[in-house]
């Protein structure tokens, strides 16, 4: 804010003394400016920039993942990776879960990331999904849009704030079609600003 009003103040004084002529038109158009950038900012706003990161926990896959939690037979554990494959599935979509209790700080924001990849000719789809709906009180719920991930691999990632309990259920989601993806790991880093 001092900053700001200094460069202002310089502003006038520069134009006032050296370009008189010039004061109104270059005052307009430092005022333009200024609302142009402001609205920008306003409408285009960025999340907050989080310098590091620190790693909370690195889930491996292994049993302890809930498969096929909706009645299906798409998932499955192979090679310490769960496959999803299967053309149907009984609800359109299904997947497996791994719930982390009492293990975030209230207030922080976290970022849950997997590893997935498909095969050449996949068409099913993929989707992570957070929420904190474990315990009361809850209410957040961060998801990515279902898609076909890349053959040579890629991250998904989400970023998830533990608003009003210290619990997380992560979901690894798949829509059912031809191929197969998998998932080799998921971490979860808390975002430090």
């Amino acid at each position: 804010m001092l900053i700001g009003t200094t460069l202002l103040i310089s502003f006038f004084l520069i134009f006032k003394n050296v370009y008189p002529n010039l004061l109104i038109p270059g005052s307009l158009i430092l005022l333009a400016s200024i609302s142009i950038t402001l609205l920008l900012i306003f409408k285009y706003r960025q999340p907050i920039n989080f310098g590091t990161k620190e790693l909370v926990k690195r889930f491996v896959m292994n049993s302890l993942w809930n498969l096929n939690h909706w009645g299906s037979n798409c998932a499955r554990l192979e090679n310490n990776k769960i496959i999803f494959s299967g053309t149907t599935a009984p609800q359109g979509t299904d997947g497996a879960h791994q719930d982390y209790i009492n293990h975030l700080d209230i207030g922080s924001t976290y970022e849950i990331l997997c590893h997935v990849r498909s095969t050449k000719g996949t068409t099913g789809k993929f989707q992570l999904w957070c929420h904190d709906k474990i315990v009361e009180p809850n209410g957040v719920n961060a998801a990515t849009d279902y898609k076909t991930p890349s053959t040579k691999g890629e991250i998904v990632c989400i970023a998830f704030k533990a608003e009003f309990n210290k619990n997380v259920r992560i979901h690894l989601q798949y829509t059912p079609g031809q191929g197969q993806i998998e998932v080799s790991y998921v971490y979860i880093y808390r975002l430090l600003i």
